[in-house]
């Protein structure tokens, strides 16, 4: 019997990567998606595609599948506009809480939050696990959000109630990025990237 995961976040260039990869090798994939996520990239893959949002706990608890081995939480919000900061929260903080408890509910084996370097805060020398966050004294809700939904994890984590590893990536690069760090590289290459003398 194939395994099973479910993803957030499908829509998005990691989330599609994932995707991929957890198709190639040979797993059964659902992806939680909201109504109006762009499923371009996903319509021609052999995946179950669940509509529901990740803050409606009751609807989560009646979509999410019923034998999922691993959840791949890869949704997240980085918007910096100041004005969309309870979206932020909601997003980053209330819907990994709340798709986390649903998660022990169903009886998942083990929970992979893609979190945020940003989760540690601004620092200026190198980071690693052991390191501090300073996440809460920054002016940045993004750095904030990503914080506190770890803590969320963490918490769960160490009172035995969930299986869980917490991704912290820097910026990410790859195939479907169409908004982020590689458009920089797809400019150079194109030569778009004009230097001014």
């Amino acid at each position: 019997m194939k395994r099973h995961a479910l993803v957030t976040g499908g829509s998005g260039f990691l989330g599609i990567n994932i995707i991929l990869l957890l198709i190639e090798q040979d797993w059964r994939v659902s992806v939680l998606h909201r109504k109006s996520s762009d499923l371009t990239d996903l319509q021609e893959l052999d995946v179950n595609l669940i509509v529901s949002d990740l803050v409606d706990k009751e609807t989560l608890k009646i979509v999410f599948p019923e034998d999922v081995d691993v959840v791949f939480h890869v949704a997240g919000d980085t918007n910096m506009w100041q004005k969309n900061n309870d979206r932020q929260y909601q997003t980053n903080v209330v819907a990994t809480d709340i798709l986390s408890e649903v998660a022990i509910l169903k009886g998942v084996g083990r929970f992979i939050h893609t979190s945020s370097i940003s989760a540690f805060g601004f620092h200026d020398s190198v980071i690693d696990e052991s390191t501090p966050s300073k996440a809460l004294t920054s002016g940045v809700n993004y750095l904030k959000t990503k914080y506190l939904g770890e803590q969320l994890i963490k918490n769960k984590v160490e009172q035995g109630r969930l299986d869980a590893v917490i991704l912290n990536p820097c910026a990410i690069i790859g195939k479907y990025d169409r908004h982020n760090w590689a458009q920089l590289f797809l400019m150079v290459n194109e030569g778009r990237l004009l230097r001014r003398t």
